[in-house]
């Protein structure tokens, strides 16, 4: 296996083991308002990754991302909703976050339910970084490309999101 492999490898299989290791928590913050933001990549990416966004997280576990992919000759803005499962870790939380409805720039909607990634939250839930699956998903394992983990800064809200 390459260094690469091996990165994809530890990156999917940590929170994996983790989450797998843990029991559904119940929500113990209100609602979170997220940004996320993705060092920009040295190398232009060949599939749309996440540059920046906003996550919507609900004390009840839906969740609405709104993010700007961008690839070297590809832009889209997508809206993504679902819903979270949450771990409780003994140095934060961990949230693994299921879309259900896809909808992107063109119009184009998909409702085929997946992992989008996964969020990994310090104790007060302000920080944390999030693991994008769904980039990787779709270039459906035919392209070498590192895994991207974008900053996640949130705060609590009272009502609805």
């Amino acid at each position: 296996m390459d260094k690469r492999h091996l990165t994809l490898l530890h990156t999917l299989a940590v929170p994996a083991l983790l989450v797998s290791g843990c029991k559904q928590e119940n929500y113990p913050f209100g609602n979170l308002h997220c940004q996320l933001a993705t060092e920009t990549p040295k190398e232009c990416p060949s599939v749309p990754t996440l540059e920046t966004g906003t996550l919507k997280i609900s004390s009840n576990g839906k969740f609405e991302l709104n993010g700007h992919y961008n690839a070297c000759f590809h832009i889209e803005d997508v809206s993504i909703s679902g819903k979270s499962r949450l771990y409780k870790l003994h140095n934060g939380y961990a949230l693994e976050l299921l879309g259900t409805r896809f909808e992107k720039t063109d119009g184009s909607l998909d409702k085929f339910p997946k992992t989008i990634g996964f969020i990994n939250l310090n104790k007060d839930a302000s920080q944390g970084r999030f693991v994008d699956l769904w980039a990787m998903i779709r270039s459906h394992g035919q392209i070498k490309q590192e895994t991207y983990h974008s900053k996640l800064s949130c705060k609590q809200e009272k009502g609805n999101p």
